[in-house]
């Protein structure tokens, strides 16, 4: 965020720092989001002078800001945006905007050039909108609460051209889904896991979140759980946490979890899940980790971003191979 950019070798631990041109420093909401793109890495975000920028980073060299666009460009002014989905993969990126006294709209623009494409008006009136990774162009809709009451649809899955592929009701969904704030596609397995917030059932202009995880086979909802404690380990002294990924050469999913203050064992943990039958598996200590920040799928399996107990950073790869071995290694940030 901000104005660095840093690449971090996790064969070798060495780190690479670039520094953004002045003018041009991300902001952490919305988030920037970096996808690998044509043998390199491409980012998108939105800067603090209210800018939408499109930055390209081949390897060996540093990156470049290829396209930017002010937002005041994109729509009138009294608009504002909703919610962002930003696929660097995808060909299009997807905007959730309050038009003034009007039902939201998505506009979409080239992903390479930033150039508009169309704004539509969708039915039922929407809430959220995300990407899916893996599935690119494709994006997940969340309805607002008001409009379920009447009987439109809760949660729907919109193709690259933004026309409705599938829908779920508030009754197939069980809980009172409001965002889908992180959507894997697992292509071999045609399985789709999502993170979630929801509804508070007590105050329906608030939203809570919780971890998370719902999975689809196909278009059937086969679980959805937002106590993931209860269900992947019950019986431990833990504390599951948001970050998670879906590793899918290893068919595993990871989650980041936290001793309870009456563990012995005070060091972070990774919960790992096998994707297919979502049985649990043994619980791995990082010792001397405080807290796993992220997690993210790489070639190798998995890599976590981790704060120790002293404050400082380092990351560990959850191999898929060397019976999942972890290779903390320091991180000078």
């Amino acid at each position: 965020q901000d104005r660095l950019w840093m690449s971090v070798g996790l064969d070798d631990g060495g780190l690479a720092p670039f520094v953004l041109p002045e003018g041009f420093a991300l902001t952490s909401d919305p988030a920037a989001v970096v996808a690998p793109v044509d043998g390199g890495l491409r980012l998108v975000g939105c800067t603090t002078n209210q800018q939408l920028v499109v930055i390209d980073k081949q390897a060996d060299r540093p990156p470049q800001i290829t396209e930017a666009r002010a937002l005041a460009d994109i729509w009138p002014q009294g608009h504002r945006p909703l919610c962002w989905a930003f696929d660097p993969s995808a060909p299009m990126v997807a905007i959730l905007v309050q038009p003034l006294d009007q039902s939201p709209v998505v506009t979409r623009l080239r992903t390479q050039t930033l150039t508009s494409v169309d704004i539509t008006r969708v039915k039922p009136p929407l809430r959220h909108i995300g990407v899916v990774q893996g599935r690119p162009g494709h994006l997940m809709a969340c309805s607002d609460l008001s409009q379920r009451s009447r009987g439109d649809w809760a949660l729907g899955r919109y193709d690259c051209e933004l026309q409705l592929q599938h829908h779920w009701d508030q009754q197939q969904l069980v809980e009172p889904i409001a965002a889908l704030n992180k959507t894997i596609y697992w292509a071999e397995e045609d399985r789709v896991f999502a993170s979630y917030d929801l509804y508070d059932p007590f105050n329906p202009e608030a939203v809570n979140r919780h971890p998370s995880l719902a999975v689809w086979r196909g278009q059937q909802l086969v679980f959805a759980s937002s106590d993931l404690r209860r269900r992947f380990a019950p019986t431990n002294k833990i504390v599951v946490d948001h970050p998670w990924t879906l590793d899918p050469a290893a068919g595993r999913l990871w989650f980041a979890a936290q001793p309870r203050a009456d563990n012995d064992n005070q060091d972070a943990m990774l919960l790992g899940v096998d994707a297919r039958t979502l049985r649990p598996q043994p619980l791995k200590v990082l010792q001397g980790a405080a807290r796993i920040l992220a997690i993210h799928a790489v070639e190798q399996g998995a890599a976590a971003l981790i704060r120790s107990h002293e404050g400082t950073h380092m990351w560990a790869l959850v191999s898929a191979t060397d019976e999942n071995s972890l290779t903390p290694s320091p991180l000078p940030v």
